[in-house]
């Protein structure tokens, strides 16, 4: 994973948390069926780990493990199975559940803030990549939308994750969209990576 305006948060830092609200991640009334595909969502526990140091007023956030949950959520959206993967050389794993697309999310964030005598703001953007690929670790897609919010100086003072949240909510959205736009076949004949394996 790559990171740009951020750096590795210290031992001082005082964490928040930017896991979004995932109650507004929801299927439309109007979407078509999910997908039969069956899918494996594969987050490294190092990037779980990766803790970021916000710039300003200082604290930090754990991207990964805020997005996780969420970002697991909205495949469910789409895919009727969706699994937790280790590693993309757990072949055991990926065979035994049938997995016929691993999606490995990719995020760059920051968060910045700004306060003076006169007043002050906070923002927070999400570059999100959906990085889908073959088991045998062929990429077919990877679809990128960015979100962005910003809170004044009040709120990010109060709760410095508020921003974040907003703007991790929004990238989970637009994420969903845009996954559900490939139109990721379960079938061999429309699939971008053949039959399933173990099949």
């Amino acid at each position: 994973m790559t990171s740009t305006g951020f750096t590795l948060a210290g031992c001082a830092s005082q964490p928040f948390v930017v896991a979004p609200d995932t109650s507004q991640l929801r299927r439309e009334p109007d979407a078509p069926p999910r997908s039969k595909a069956i899918v494996g969502v594969l987050i490294p526990n190092a990037y779980r780990q990766s803790e970021i140091k916000a710039i300003g007023d200082g604290g930090s956030y754990f991207p990964y493990r805020d997005i996780e949950a969420g970002y697991r959520q909205l495949l469910g959206n789409l895919f009727e199975g969706v699994f937790r993967l280790e590693a993309f050389d757990d072949v055991e794993a990926i065979r035994a559940a049938g997995v016929q697309y691993i999606v490995v999310p990719e995020l760059v964030t920051s968060s910045v803030s700004s306060h003076t005598l006169a007043g002050g703001s906070s923002v927070f953007t999400v570059e999100l990549t959906s990085n889908v690929r073959c088991p045998g670790g062929t990429l077919v897609a990877n679809p990128q939308v960015i979100a962005q919010s910003a809170g004044e100086m009040q709120e990010s003072l109060l709760d410095k994750g508020a921003a974040g949240r907003r703007a991790m909510g929004e990238a989970l959205a637009k994420a969903q969209k845009a996954l559900a736009a490939l139109d990721l076949k379960a079938d061999a004949a429309g699939s971008l990576c053949g039959a399933r394996p173990g099949r």
